[in-house]
């Protein structure tokens, strides 16, 4: 089965994700080592990227490729039906402190791994 990229709508989930975490096109520019510029173009759909860049996006954003691509679920493991379990016990303020933590880390977990 042979599907197209739409590089439109990759770009779009990319940005998406971005400013889910509240992050700023420069911001995730420098983490990934590429031009806000670039960056803007990608999330534009006006440029492809290679395949080092898709994967420090897909890294640093928490996200698969496959989901980048195709729009798939990105989320589809057992750690989070995990986390899903945990979070259900929460009342709406835990969840939304959890959610603010989150945001503010994940950007910052790739430069550990380095």
């Amino acid at each position: 089965m042979h599907r197209t990229i739409d590089y439109v709508k990759v770009g779009n989930r990319l940005r998406v994700e971005r400013e889910n975490l509240n992050m700023t096109r420069e911001e995730l520019a420098e983490l990934i080592s590429i031009s806000p510029y670039f960056l803007g173009q990608i999330e534009r759909g006006e440029r492809n990227m290679s395949i080092k860049t898709l994967t420090s996006l897909s890294q640093c954003l928490h996200i698969s490729i496959d989901y980048l691509f195709f729009g798939s679920d990105p989320i589809s493991n057992n750690n989070a039906d995990d986390l899903y379990s945990l979070l259900r016990r929460c009342s709406e303020k835990e969840i939304n402190v959890f959610k603010t933590i989150i945001k503010v880390l994940i950007p910052h977990l790739n430069r550990q791994e380095e």
